[in-house]
């Protein structure tokens, strides 16, 4: 007679379906709160109940022993996350100088050249960083930034630049969304290499708190990553000022090279 299959609500993991499929392995996350000794057993025969080849979590770093647990289970350390907050209403106000960018809401006609700003803008990113993901992290990006024009951002912003015929076209993008608790975020900013140290960053952030601050949203939201320092930068510029930090955890069954 077999073992009874646990319910899924019992299950310490969560199998993510569409980054399985994106990625062409099983990726499941532990769950929050669920990393203690025995989480962490039940989390293994999960895996392999489920066939899973990776398995995320997003830890507080000022829970030692869970870290200390983790760790010693085989988690590796891909991330450093870190959420930035600022009140509204108010914006920053870019630089004004000739030739500065302007921004605009993203047109169907932009997807192109969002995508290939996407592909190499985020090299800081959790994927790109782990050597399991990074060889589609462009492609996820790329996939991220079309999604954002089919609902999964409210909205998708885009910088131009003037005055000079050799950077014409799309600049950079920031995509935008109203969560459900009235809340403004940021989801992904990017800008073309060759365009950046000309203000597009400024421009397209203050942009984005301009325009959550229109949809009524009593704060504006960003997460990126410690390493991102001149994200860092840009956003303390733009008044954002560090409320979280959490730390990235992935786990290979079987270890990428």
């Amino acid at each position: 007679m077999s073992a009874e299959r646990p319910d899924a609500a019992d299950e310490p993991i969560e199998v993510l379906a569409w980054d399985s499929a994106f990625f062409g392995v099983r990726v499941a996350r532990l769950k929050p709160g669920r990393s203690t000794a025995a989480d962490l057993d039940d989390a293994r025969a999960a895996c392999a109940r489920e066939g899973v080849d990776v398995v995320t979590f997003l830890a507080d770093p000022g829970d030692a022993e869970s870290v200390r647990r983790l760790e010693d289970a085989g988690f590796r350390l891909v991330d450093v996350r870190v959420t930035l907050e600022r009140p509204l209403p108010g914006a920053p106000t870019p630089p004004g100088r000739e030739g500065a960018p302007s921004v605009r809401i993203g047109r169907p006609d932009d997807r192109d050249a969002l995508r290939t700003i996407a592909r190499s803008a985020h090299k800081d990113s959790r994927f790109s960083q782990d050597p399991g993901f990074a060889p589609h992290a462009g492609r996820f990006f790329e996939t991220w930034i079309e999604r954002s024009f089919e609902g999964f951002a409210d909205v998708v912003l885009v910088a131009e630049m003037h005055g000079d015929a050799a950077l014409e076209g799309p600049a950079g993008y920031v995509t935008c969304r109203v969560d459900r608790s009235g809340e403004g975020w940021i989801g992904l900013l990017g800008v073309a290499a060759r365009k950046r140290g000309r203000g597009v960053g400024k421009a397209l952030v203050a942009e984005a708190v301009r325009w959550c601050a229109e949809q009524g949203a009593g704060r504006a939201l960003v997460a990126t990553q410690a390493r991102n320092v001149g994200g860092l930068r840009l956003y303390e510029w733009a008044g954002y000022r560090v409320s979280d930090v959490g730390l990235w955890y992935h786990q290979w069954r079987a270890r990428p090279a």
